[in-house]
């Protein structure tokens, strides 16, 4: 493939992505900005806002790896590499710490004594995936595949993990979002209010 078709196909990938963020991020973003919003505690604020970077930073991700796609098999300076990598680290670093918080928060809201437990599983879960990777890499690349086909499943992977963001832990529906803020209302009251006696 020259590189005239790998940037327009990496550009035609692109494009398809920004219309997916489009719909992540206003889905996203709405909640912010509903009414109810500030009447939540400050941890589901701060939970929210984890979740915009996890989702901010696994787009980028994304288009940063089409971009490294484009440039594979092609004449590339070690400038552009250095700043390819660089934003493939950053972009996994804005992905993975605050998935892994919101990851923790979701346990603790199903059972707080989970919380050891679900680390455990998740630590489990990655090695066992690391050691698939591991396996599977001489037989993708040394077959005549080629690094090129292991971006891409890279690239698979990184798009079907943008749907799990929205299982974690949070008020991603406004009405959801609302209603607990309504339900923890009242309770703030009686609480402040003296007790006559």
């Amino acid at each position: 493939m020259e590189l005239k078709d790998k940037i327009k196909l990496a550009l035609d990938e692109s494009r398809m992505l920004v219309l997916g963020a489009q719909i992540f991020l206003g889905f996203d973003l709405r909640a912010v900005f509903e009414p109810a919003f500030d009447r939540l505690p400050r941890s589901s604020q701060l939970l929210k806002m984890a979740a915009l970077i996890v989702l901010l930073g696994a787009i980028a991700l994304i288009i940063v790896t089409l971009l490294f796609i484009s440039r594979i098999g092609q004449p590339t300076n070690a400038a552009l590499m250095t700043v390819l990598l660089t934003l493939m680290g950053i972009s996994s670093s804005l992905v993975y710490a605050p998935w892994l918080a919101s990851f923790t928060e979701t346990i603790e809201s199903i059972n707080p004594s989970l919380v050891a437990t679900g680390s455990a599983v998740e630590v489990f879960i990655a090695r066992w995936i690391a050691t698939i990777a591991i396996l599977a890499l001489p037989l993708v690349v040394g077959k005549g595949q080629g690094w090129e086909t292991w971006w891409w499943v890279c690239v698979v992977g990184q798009i079907l993990f943008l749907p799990t963001i929205l299982l974690a832990s949070g008020y991603w529906n406004p009405v959801q979002a609302r209603a607990a803020a309504n339900a923890r209302e009242p309770a703030e009251t009686s609480e402040v209010q003296p007790h006559a006696g």
